[in-house]
């Protein structure tokens, strides 16, 4: 099998590794473990300069990293696949199927943003701005166009920044979704991470909806018998993401 880098990728890192000894000013002793090649990287890479092969060699090595990137990226949208009878209320695109703001507010078919910015779909996620294009923060509600009115089984991922402020509606009253551990709240959560994706399921039958995060407690409330669902932006930046429902027929 072809090796996926060629000689030129290994001069390169060759290269490299022996420019950052000479410009850390390491002793000819301290750069002693190094494999002969690698001593001699610093000339290569001088001489390279003048003809321009190292030109090449950059071009090539960028070339190869973006496409690692984007395969990577590829991989990462691909890796969730929505479990059997659940729908999703969030496709990873736009705001189809949305209103803001609030149940009231103007439909959002189509569109990777709101009007004033303060929400906007990036990288598969639906992102809550600290703040809207004038500036303004306050409390803004992103809501479902359609009703929940069975027993239904809500989960989503959300990623908060330090001590974000954030909420779920579930059909009108609003349950409490923030940066817990940097707030000092929700102390039992051992399962809690900071600055990553945390999923928050939803189990509403009749009118009372258990609330999980990680599969840890977080709340039991009372909600009405019918009603949509909503995304808040309050404090800080909030994201969500894989957003999808179950409903009992």
């Amino acid at each position: 099998m072809t090796p996926f880098y060629t000689i030129w990728d290994q001069l390169l890192i060759d290269s490299l590794l022996a420019g950052a000894y000479r410009g850390y000013g390491f002793s000819h002793g301290a750069a002693k473990g190094l494999p002969s090649r690698i001593k001699k990287g610093g000339n290569r890479l001088e001489h390279s300069l003048e003809d321009g092969t190292m030109i090449r060699v950059l071009a090539r090595s960028i070339g190869c990293g973006c496409l690692l990137l984007f395969l990577a990226s590829l991989s990462a949208a691909d890796d969730f696949k929505v479990e059997a009878g659940y729908t999703m209320l969030f496709d990873g695109k736009d705001l189809s199927g949305w209103r803001y703001p609030g149940f009231k507010g103007s439909d959002m078919e189509g569109k990777t943003e709101t009007p004033d910015k303060r929400v906007a779909v990036e990288n598969g996620a639906i992102v809550m701005r600290a703040t809207d294009d004038k500036g303004k923060g306050g409390i803004r509600d992103l809501y479902t166009s359609k009703s929940f009115d069975s027993d239904f089984h809500l989960i989503l991922e959300f990623r908060a920044a330090a001590k974000a402020d954030s909420g779920v509606y579930i059909r009108g009253p609003q349950l409490q979704v923030r940066d817990f551990i940097r707030r000092g709240e929700q102390k039992h959560m051992k399962k809690f991470k900071n600055d990553d994706w945390n999923e928050l399921d939803i189990t509403v039958v009749g009118t009372e909806a258990v609330c999980r995060v990680n599969g840890e407690r977080l709340q039991t409330m009372k909600v009405p018998a019918k009603g949509g669902i909503g995304l808040q932006a309050e404090t800080g930046k909030f994201e969500f993401r894989r957003v999808r429902i179950k409903v009992k027929d």
